[in-house]
């Protein structure tokens, strides 16, 4: 047998791992992943810290920048039409220069309308992960005016600070398909307040592809990790690759682990996540979750398994993964997740992981009925979901509410209520949610919990509060909308330039 111990002074989700978890689990009615990629480790060691070193997968390739030359076919030209030109030339020269300066000054003036509320530029990453300025320059002044590409997928994530603030990242791609993210790092007395808690938006160097897919969850363990946020992302030849962002270490930007594994996913699978699962679709359309091995005492580590579920859901359905109980303890285990989709019917599905299987822990507390209403839904059409804590309930089970969008470019949202004693579906169309962009993508927070967070406690799913937030694209902007008492209400846009 195998034995693992955590050791405080590396980075749990990134260190050098011999062997594979103890007791892997292979669920019933799941099949293991064979993987047709060769593992690439690096156990070489930096002067600070263990890390993992992975295979680096490929950018794009690098044009040659291409120069366009004059032709010039007459021959024999007189001195005076050189002249001419010279004097054309220097002309010209001071025409642009003349521009530029004017440019600079434009361009200063755009930079500090995108500063954060306390004043701060942009922040960007270079290809090792070290933070640059964005600030505006004459030359990309309206490139950076608009930072969000139109119907970029969106993922969010976040985790409650110690001190009861909110600390969120919502990710998506720009117009030249680079992946950004705005934070909310907000004071307790801020909360539900969306007018000054966001940062300017950073850029992070990824291999993601066009019109890529995007997951988030924040792994919450520790004092090394309060939180680590995890990005998954499709890339180029349909890979599953992930991106962590943690501000405890340098650089703050870094390769996962789960790389090197060399997941392929189908072309146009969608992407959903809570720590530790991550739910795709392969090219057969049948669904997979991706689990990290968790050490004794659900202690992250540098290795996954991947298993197929017993899932076929429509080609390209949209996913949404939610928590099943305010616990993290059970979350890990069986039954503690489900996942939302759009069966090949085109109807809105739901599964919880291994409900059925013999091993479930037979005092599971089944937080809602799986059977849903029925709902036709668009094809491939967007969906979010997220889960807070059921009050006054000692058997930590969870509400939850799922949105997706109708064919009029209305969200709808589908949710548990309690109004009758045991939990039913009910659905409502909050007049706060009509008019979304019809290429919009959905992104609800679900809030992190850990077995063990920096004060030594656990961390449980909470209630409903001002922070229980979704996002959405309409008329170009990320909406923001956060629930009020059994109604949804739009906040404000978060204020990406």
């Amino acid at each position: 047998m195998i034995s693992h111990s955590y050791n405080s002074d590396t980075q749990p989700g990134l260190e050098v791992v011999q062997g594979a978890a103890d007791g892997a689990e292979v669920v019933p009615q799941e099949r293991g992943y064979d993987h047709q990629w060769p593992e690439v480790r690096d156990t070489s060691q930096n002067e600070t810290k263990e890390l993992l070193v992975v295979a680096k997968y490929p950018g794009p390739p690098a044009y040659p920048e291409v120069i366009k030359e004059h032709d010039d076919r007459e021959q024999g030209s007189k001195k005076r039409r050189r002249r001419l030109w010279i004097l054309i030339g220097a002309l010209t020269g001071l025409v642009v220069v003349l521009a530029a300066a004017l440019g600079g000054t434009l361009g200063a003036r755009a930079a500090a309308g995108g500063s954060s509320a306390d004043g701060s530029s942009a922040g960007a990453t270079t290809a090792n992960g070290t933070a640059t300025s964005t600030a505006t320059t004459p030359s990309n002044t309206q490139q950076r005016l608009q930072q969000i590409r139109q119907g970029s997928s969106l993922a969010v994530t976040g985790i409650r600070k110690l001190d009861g603030g909110l600390d969120a990242f919502l990710f998506y791609q720009d117009p030249q398909d680079e992946v950004r993210f705005s934070r909310c790092n907000a004071a307790p007395a801020s909360a539900g307040d969306t007018k000054n808690c966001w940062d300017v938006p950073t850029t992070i160097n990824t291999f993601a592809r066009a019109n890529a897919q995007l997951s988030a969850s924040t792994i919450l363990y520790g004092d090394k990790m309060n939180g680590q946020t995890q990005l998954v992302y499709s890339g180029d030849r349909n890979r599953y690759l992930s991106s962590n962002i943690n501000e405890q270490y340098t650089p703050r930007f870094t390769d996962d682990s789960v790389n090197a594994k060399q997941y392929t996913m189908g072309p146009n699978s969608s992407l959903a996540s809570y720590w530790p699962w991550t739910v795709y679709q392969d090219s057969a359309d049948r669904l997979h979750h991706v689990r990290n091995l968790l050490l004794s005492g659900d202690a992250p580590q540098a290795d996954w398994d991947n298993n197929v579920m017993e899932i076929t859901a429509l080609n390209g359905s949209r996913l949404a993964v939610v928590p099943m109980s305010t616990n993290m303890t059970r979350i890990t285990q069986k039954g503690g997740y489900a996942v939302f989709y759009q069966n090949p019917q085109g109807r809105l599905s739901v599964s919880i992981t291994s409900l059925d299987s013999p091993q479930l822990d037979p005092t599971y507390p089944l937080s809602w009925p799986t059977a849903l209403p029925s709902i036709d839904l668009p094809q491939r059409a967007p969906i979010a979901a997220l889960s807070v804590a059921r009050p006054s309930d000692p058997r930590q089970r969870v509400d939850t509410h799922v949105w997706y969008l109708d064919a009029s470019s209305n969200i709808n949202v589908l949710y548990t209520d309690l109004s009758s004693g045991s939990p039913v579906w009910r659905s409502s169309q909050p007049a706060a949610l009509r008019g979304a962009d019809p290429d919009t993508s959905l992104a609800c927070l679900n809030m992190a919990t850990s077995p063990l967070a920096a004060d030594g406690k656990p961390r449980l799913l909470e209630l409903a509060s001002a922070d229980t937030k979704c996002y959405f694209q309409r008329g170009g902007l990320v909406m923001e909308a956060r629930l009020d008492g059994g109604d949804w209400v739009v906040t404000g846009n978060v204020p990406i330039p």
